[in-house]
């Protein structure tokens, strides 16, 4: 089993030093070789993960890699 924690992988911090096409190219590659996502929506009434423009990037760019 192999598993991304994007926090500790993908610095985003340092997000601006790289041109946007970069990290598109970037994360895509890096899903599509994992294979699969699972994203944890806490707290269920109103996920964090929705709320954040990083993670809905992350989630888009899950659903549209082959």
């Amino acid at each position: 089993t192999f598993f991304w924690f994007d926090l500790v992988c993908n610095n985003q911090h340092g997000a601006r030093e790289r041109p946007f096409r970069w990290w598109c190219e970037t994360f895509k590659e890096s899903i599509r070789s994992i294979g699969a996502v699972l994203i944890a929506m806490t707290p269920w009434g109103k996920p964090a993960p929705l709320m954040r423009v990083w993670c809905l990037f992350e989630v888009y760019s899950a659903l549209v890699v082959d």
